[in-house]
């Protein structure tokens, strides 16, 4: 009881160490600095610890070589991170006793490191205010003007309501570019990323695709098959539903040891993996995926028969890469899951005659 009270006490004074740093004043300037020397001299000016992920880093143009310029003059983190930040298409959350620093939905989207000359739209989408129209031109027209993005075009991919939908928008004004964008999408199952100098307004199905074929490489031994569904979606950035009780269809063994092993495959190819292992099926909703048993592992839950699994197959991939294919003996030709069962059992008979002649 007194340990669990201690560390209570220290977690919550480490908090409120953040919280105090987060107001105080700070001066700081570094005019060409990368994104690992702005984040440890924050930290050695404010004594706040700064997560940077792969995640985050694998986004921008040059990686951890991305260079930036900062000057910060009596100011706080609290109210001035972000400004500090918009203009790489960053965004900060409180996690703990540290900031963590994550790439903006509109960054994450593009679903693969941003062009130097994105990343400046990116910022200029994220910083310029937009004002209403009455007051101005139209949000695109206004968008146009300024540095950096007059060759700028909106690419519709979608049907609806688009003259309700642009109304909606300019009510949000005055508002930065991409808040205008995402005003426009709201309420609608719609979003948009960057491509270039064109921004994509696409569904959102769509864009769930897209970020599924993100490249990933897994390595999971004996794991629960829930916790690499949720690496996935985390790495995808997409929501994770899952129908009630559909894990439980699965054998306990399976459930709760999985291995996947892929190198350079897509979270798409991995999810196909998983699905021909398990019977389990992933539709795509607006959000994310869903997590489904097929009717085929429905059947074979209701019957009480424990679906028969292999370790795993491999064969060649794309691009030299090998992939794990797990497999349910059913899935096989008839033949040959016969010659596997007497292989089986020529095995188990093995195994009795070398007990029994140790036995003796």
């Amino acid at each position: 009881m007194v340990c669990g009270i201690a560390g209570t006490t220290f977690a919550q004074s480490s908090t409120v160490a953040l919280q105090q740093a987060l107001d105080r004043p700070l001066d700081m300037t570094l005019e060409d600095a990368t994104i690992a020397d702005v984040f440890n001299t924050l930290t050695a000016k404010t004594g706040v610890r700064f997560i940077v992920d792969e995640r985050t880093i694998a986004c921008l143009p040059y990686g951890d070589q991305t260079r930036v310029a900062v000057r910060l003059r009596n100011v706080t983190l609290r109210r001035d991170l972000a400004r500090m930040l918009a203009p790489q298409a960053l965004v900060w959350t409180v996690e703990g006793d540290a900031i963590r620093i994550m790439p903006s939905d509109a960054l994450a989207r593009m679903v693969r490191p941003a062009s130097h000359d994105e990343l400046q739209i990116l910022g200029r989408l994220s910083t310029d205010k937009l004002v209403p129209v009455e007051k101005g031109s139209a949000a695109m027209d206004q968008l146009r003007q300024l540095p950096g993005l007059g060759d700028i075009e909106l690419t519709i991919q979608v049907k609806g309501d688009l003259a309700s939908a642009k109304a909606r928008a300019d009510q949000a004004l005055p508002c930065t570019g991409a808040q205008w964008l995402d005003a426009f999408c709201r309420g609608e199952s719609w979003t948009w990323y960057l491509w270039g100098d064109e921004i994509i307004v696409l569904d959102r199905k769509m864009q769930i695709e897209r970020q599924l074929q993100q490249v990933v490489t897994l390595r999971y031994q004996n794991d629960k098959l829930v916790n690499i569904l949720l690496d996935l979606a985390k790495e995808g950035r997409f929501t994770l539903a899952m129908d009630p009780g559909v894990m439980n269809s699965l054998p306990a063994e399976v459930a709760t040891n999985f291995s996947l092993a892929m190198s350079s495959a897509t979270i798409s190819q991995a999810l196909e993996v998983i699905s021909g292992a398990t019977g389990l099926e992933f539709p795509r909703t607006d959000e994310g995926v869903r997590v489904v048993a097929s009717q085929k592992l429905l059947q074979s839950t209701r019957s009480g028969r424990r679906a028969p699994f292999f370790v795993r197959m491999s064969m060649p991939g794309i691009d030299g890469m090998e992939i794990d294919v797990f497999l349910r003996a059913d899935d096989l030709p008839e033949d040959l899951q016969k010659h596997i069962e007497a292989q089986k059992q020529k095995l188990f008979e093995n195994y009795r005659s070398d007990g029994d002649a140790t036995a003796e």
